[in-house]
């Protein structure tokens, strides 16, 4: 292994944000994924080109108990 695969891994270890994805309440998973969503739409905002995801956001769970649930749904109005 050289020298700049072992400064990489060192740097991702440092800065790396460990999450126990596995543990987390069902409401800081929602909030996570939203997240990832909203930084996802301001980086390509940033971008130039084709930019592939903006506007509202719809956010549904599915859990073991039950079937798809909105959480948040926006509305589409037909004229």
């Amino acid at each position: 292994m050289d020298y700049f695969c072992i400064m990489l891994k060192a740097l991702a270890s440092q800065f790396s944000l460990k999450m126990p994805i596995q543990f987390m309440p069902l409401q800081d998973c929602v909030n996570l994924a939203t997240l990832f969503i909203k930084t996802t739409i301001e980086t390509q905002s940033l971008t130039v080109g084709l930019r592939g995801c903006g506007g509202a956001i719809d956010v549904a769970i599915i859990t073991r108990n039950s079937y798809l649930k909105f959480i948040k749904k926006k509305e589409i109005i037909v004229e």
